[in-house]
């Protein structure tokens, strides 16, 4: 089984990252998928590239997205009195930390962050802003 939060050839393809680098994601994304009796991915449009890509039947994938379950997981009411939110993951682009960090800054509540990544000094930099 091969399950993907994100596909790492195409997110090497949009950044632009080395020659070499793409073409060795791709061919160990090939033989991963090609030999995977199941393949998790999170959304239509991996799955459209995946298949297209990799030459993958798209019966061999089954979409579950990333996302919060707003139903099982809404805010209370009224917040606790610590206010304290916590994100675990990578420092990257993708994840918008720098949003998190900019509204969180107007409420009073605390943001810890646990992880490391290419926006690691940016974002402390903000942050202590």
């Amino acid at each position: 089984m091969v399950r993907c939060g994100y596909e790492l050839y195409r997110f090497s393809v949009q950044k632009n990252s080395h020659f070499l680098k793409r073409w060795a994601l791709w061919w160990l994304s090939l033989i991963a998928y090609r030999s995977a009796n199941k393949i998790i991915l999170t959304s239509e449009s991996d799955r459209d590239f995946v298949s297209k890509t990799f030459w993958v039947n798209e019966k061999k994938i089954k979409i579950i997205p990333n996302f919060v379950d707003k139903e099982l997981f809404s805010p209370p009411a009224h917040l606790p009195t610590s206010k304290k939110l916590l994100f675990v993951g990578r420092l990257d682009p993708q994840k918008n930390l720098d949003s998190a960090i900019r509204a969180v800054a107007e409420t009073g509540a605390s943001l810890d962050i646990v992880g490391a990544g290419s926006l690691e000094k940016e974002l402390k930099d903000l942050a202590q802003s």
